[in-house]
């Protein structure tokens, strides 16, 4: 029997071989032809197949993994601004912590867009109650301006040069109008004022919208100000080990025993629990205390009495859940009272911060996340106390006022220091020596407590604390310092009636016991490396 012709089949070939030699002929054809055609028909040839190894691919990854969703993912920001500040206050977070945050919500008193973030009127929606309001004068005024291009935030006369310095002579007519209006109307700060008239009425309109354009990601909701600085990676990673479900509302708490309330500059946390418990329930819950807020004077306080009315009360013990206590304060990084309690806690924000500040934390915050490391108090006295702390200065302030001796409270601050600073290790001549007659003697009372570790004295005050933070600098001009000079010898009697006139040419002098506050620290590292992540 001879052998089998090509092609044909015999007993050992797989029934698929009969196919191979047909099949290489047409890829040789194929690839003869795709070589004497142009690029752009080669591409019109491979498309089909590209989409067809992307499907398989993204069908695969899909198949086989599920990507997590990031704690960052779960936090809504609601950044609560105003007209008359927004253009300074924003753009350092532009390029700083708004890249941390992924869900962002800027609302202030007028429709906006910066860098590509919509700005939201949170007073649009307000009733016409509130509207025909006093107070909701600022508010027209506001948008009256906006639509004459005016500049919100300036004076008059800067107003004014700022226009004479971009327009042309060709256009007198138009500068003539603007002058006239800038003559006309004050700057947007003259008419709201202190305190911010519209501001009170934006936060319960801000958590009703931001909770009904919620993603189905949101677990929390994270109120602050444009002078605010929260943790956002730091923060979310500990809200990642409470429970959203549950109504917890947390901040920086202060008021009065009965009548305490999250601090809005120092970040406010509200859980989707807490939401949902107060928007299912009342479906027109932002105008239901209308009356309240024009009688109230802070916004964080209405939203904790609107959530205080639905059973939702602060967190406030440090041994009960969700153990918030320390984590929120309302001082920049340079005035932060750092203590034994509170050193190695995290710290989750900051309020009052300038752009300069804001640009510090953010250099350490990346700093430390690079690191795997979480912010401390510890970290902050490091970073921004210790380089600079010594044992007097001059013409600066370190805000010591956990006790306070004063020509007109020294009798109440004697017989009630407060107690909180410790106990005396010696027993000072309170008469002959009293702690705001001067220097010498506020220094002695601070090393009287065995707790005191920072005081600051100016003629008939002296103030004490168990805190340490750095403070700032007095500025005293050349005139200041020639009228003190005048002052002290004509005013020599601390107790003279014109105490008051004499106290404001004085300024502050501060000092710190570096001792005590070194055996603290060593302690607080030691427990810090021990105990800690780091």
């Amino acid at each position: 029997m001879g052998r089998p012709l090509l092609g044909s089949l015999s007993k050992q070939q797989e029934p698929g071989t009969y196919f191979v030699i047909p099949f290489l002929l047409l890829v040789i054809f194929w690839l003869t032809v795709f070589a004497s055609i142009s690029r752009s028909a080669q591409t019109i040839l491979l498309s089909p197949l590209s989409c067809l190894s992307s499907f398989f691919t993204l069908f695969s990854v899909s198949a086989s993994s599920t990507v997590e969703q990031r704690p960052i993912e779960s936090i809504s920001g609601l950044l609560k601004t105003g007209s008359s500040v927004i253009w300074q206050r924003l753009p350092i977070h532009l390029v700083t912590t708004f890249h941390s945050l992924p869900h962002l919500q800027v609302y202030s008193d007028a429709a906006d867009h910066i860098a590509g973030h919509a700005i939201i009127d949170a007073l649009a929606d307000c009733s016409s109650f509130l509207k025909n309001s006093q107070d909701f004068d600022a508010y027209n005024y506001i948008l009256s301006l906006i639509s004459l291009h005016a500049n919100l935030d300036a004076e008059p006369d800067n107003v004014q040069q700022s226009g004479s310095s971009i327009l042309t002579q060709a256009d007198d007519d138009a500068f003539a109008t603007r002058s006239a209006f800038s003559a006309r109307h004050p700057p947007v700060s003259d008419v709201l004022g202190p305190g911010w008239v519209l501001d009170k009425y934006k936060n319960l309109p801000m958590l009703a919208h931001a909770y009904r354009n919620r993603l189905p990601s949101t677990k929390w909701f994270v109120f602050f100000d444009g002078d605010s600085y929260i943790l956002w990676h730091q923060l979310a990673d500990w809200l990642a080990t409470l429970d959203s479900s549950k109504p917890l509302y947390m901040g920086s708490i202060v008021g009065q025993v009965f009548e305490q309330f999250a601090h809005g500059g120092s970040g406010i946390v509200i859980s989707i629990g807490a939401a949902h418990k107060l928007f299912e329930a009342n479906a027109d819950l932002e105008h239901m205390y209308d009356m309240e807020s024009l009688e109230d004077s802070y916004g964080d306080h209405i939203l904790a009495m609107v959530l205080l009315d639905n059973g939702i009360k602060p967190a406030i013990g440090d041994n009960e859940y969700p153990y918030a206590r320390h984590k929120f304060q309302g001082e920049p990084q340079w005035a932060v009272g750092v203590h034994p309690e509170n050193m190695c806690s995290e710290i989750m924000s900051f309020h009052h911060v300038l752009p300069r500040d804001i640009e510090q934390i953010y250099s350490m915050e990346q700093e430390f996340l690079a690191n795997g490391r979480k912010v401390r108090y510890l970290d902050v006295f490091q970073r921004f106390v210790k380089p600079q702390l010594e044992p007097v200065k001059e013409d600066w302030n370190n805000f010591a006022k956990d006790v306070v001796y004063s020509v007109d409270q020294f009798e109440l601050s004697m017989s009630d220091p407060l107690q909180t600073i410790g106990s005396r290790t010696n027993e000072a001549d309170e008469e002959s020596a009293k702690p705001y007659a001067s220097f010498e003697s506020c220094k002695a009372a601070c090393d009287s407590y065995e707790s005191c570790l920072q005081f600051r004295y100016t003629r008939g005050y002296c103030g004490l604390s168990k805190s340490v933070s750095l403070g700032q600098g007095v500025r005293v001009s050349s005139a200041t310092r020639q009228a003190r000079k005048w002052a002290q010898t004509k005013f020599a009697d601390v107790n003279s009636k014109s105490f008051s006139q004499r106290q404001r040419l004085d300024t502050w002098t501060s000092g710190w016991r570096v001792d005590r506050i070194w055996s603290i620290l060593e302690n607080a590292q030691w427990y810090s490396n021990r105990e800690s992540n780091y």
